[in-house]
C-alpha cells in the first residue's frame, strides 16, 4: 500500500544525569531511574559515515567492524537492526601513492567501511517475523536523479521507491516515508524515516563518501542511521544498543566519558578501535549470518520476558 504523507518524527536530547565531580556522578548514577529501557528512548544513538557513533549517553566511538559481513546495532525481545559494512583496506586511491597518511593517521593499512545495507526484524503481536532490507547504490555514478537507495525489500520482497512525501505501509505496523531531499555541505543527501509501530524510529540518510575517500569504480553511497524513540527491554544490546542498558558497566563507561567531555569542555572519544573498553566483547561477537539474522552472540531477539 502507498500513500501520501509528508512524514517526519522529532525526539528529545537525552539530558545526563551525572553532573558534579566524580563521587556525585557514581551516587547519581546509581539512584537515577534511567528512563529508556523499559520505556520510550527520549535520547538518541548515531552511526553516520565510515562508521563514527554516538551511543545514547553521548560518547563518541568508531566500529569499523570486518568488510562484507553484518553486524547487529540493535538486539532486543521484538526488534533487531543490523547493518553490512563495505568498503577497502588501504590508503584511498584519490591520494597519491605515496601518501601514508590522513589527518596523521597511518592510512597504509587502515580499513574503510561505510554501511551499505540496513536490515530490520521485528515481531508482531501474533508471534511472527517481519524483515526491512534498504540497499545503498553502488558503483561510481551517483547523482541525484538516480537516488542513493537502490532496492527496498520487505518481508524478502522488492517494493518500488518511495518518492519524496510518499509512504510504504504494511500491515505488519511498518511505515517507510521518503522525506524532504537535503545537502550536508557539498553533498546531496536522501532522506528516509522507518517506524515500526510500538517498538521503534530509524531515520536513515544516505549519501556518498567524501571524494578522497572514493575509489575509481565506488562512489561509497552510504547509509547513516539515528535511533531515536525505540522501546526497549533491559535484554536490549548491539554495537548501539547496549550504550541504553542500566548495567553496573555500561554506567561506569558513561560516567567516566562524561566526566571527561565535562572536565574538557568538548565530547571524548573513546581511544581504542572497535569501540574495545566501551563495548562490551570483540568484534566477531557482533556478526549476524545475514542482514535480517537476528543472531549474532549478543542478540536477545525473540528471548522471552
Amino acid at each position: 500500500l502507498l500513500e501520501k504523507n509528508g512524514g517526519s518524527g522529532t525526539s528529545g536530547d537525552y539530558k545526563t544525569p551525572y553532573a558534579g565531580d566524580a563521587t556525585t556522578q557514581t551516587a547519581n548514577a546509581a539512584s537515577y531511574p534511567l528512563s529508556f529501557v523499559g520505556g520510550l528512548c527520549n535520547g538518541t544513538a548515531l552511526i553516520e559515515n565510515d562508521p563514527h557513533l554516538t551511543g545514547a549517553r553521548g560518547t563518541h566511538y568508531d566500529f569499523t567492524g570486518r568488510l562484507d559481513k553484518s553486524f547487529c546495532l540493535l538486539s532486543d525481545r521484538q526488534f533487531h537492526v543490523n547493518m553490512l559494512l563495505n568498503g577497502y583496506q588501504g590508503t584511498p586511491p584519490a591520494l597519491p601513492a605515496s601518501a601514508s597518511s590522513i589527518d596523521g593517521k597511518d592510512s597504509s593499512t587502515e580499513l574503510h567501511t561505510w554501511i551499505k545495507e540496513l536490515g530490520v526484524v521485528w515481531m508482531t503481536a501474533d508471534g511472527a517475523n517481519h524483515t526491512l532490507r534498504m540497499v545503498a547504490r553502488k558503483g561510481k555514478q551517483q547523482e541525484r536523479g538516480y537516488g542513493f537507495v537502490s532496492r527496498i525489500e520487505i518481508d524478502g520482497k522488492v517494493t518500488s521507491l518511495p518518492s519524496v512525501g510518499e509512504t510504504i505501509a504494511t500491515e505488519s505496523g511498518l511505515m517507510v516515508t521518503k522525506v524532504a531531499e537535503e545537502k550536508e555541505g557539498p553533498f546531496d543527501v536522501d532522506q528516509f524515516q522507518v517506524r515500526v509501530v510500538g517498538l521503534g524510529e530509524l531515520d536513515v540518510r544516505v549519501r556518498v563518501a567524501h571524494p578522497l575517500l572514493q575509489t575509481p569504480t565506488e562512489a561509497e553511497a552510504h547509509i547513516n542511521v539515528e535511533l531515536s524513540d525505540v522501546q526497549m527491554t533491559s535484554a536490549v544490546h548491539g554495537v548501539l544498543g547496549q550504550t541504553f542498558r542500566n548495567t553496573p558497566e555500561q554506567l561506569q563507561r558513561a560516567i567516566k566519558y562524561s566526566h571527561l567531555a565535562a572536565l574538557l569542555g568538548h565530547p571524548v572519544d573513546v581511544d581504542k578501535p572497535e569501540g574495545k573498553g566501551f563495548l562490551d566483547g570483540e568484534v566477531e561477537d557482533y556478526i549476524s549470518s545475514s542482514i535480517v539474522a537476528p543472531d549474532c552472540k549478543y542478540a536477545s531477539y525473540g528471548t522471552a520476558v
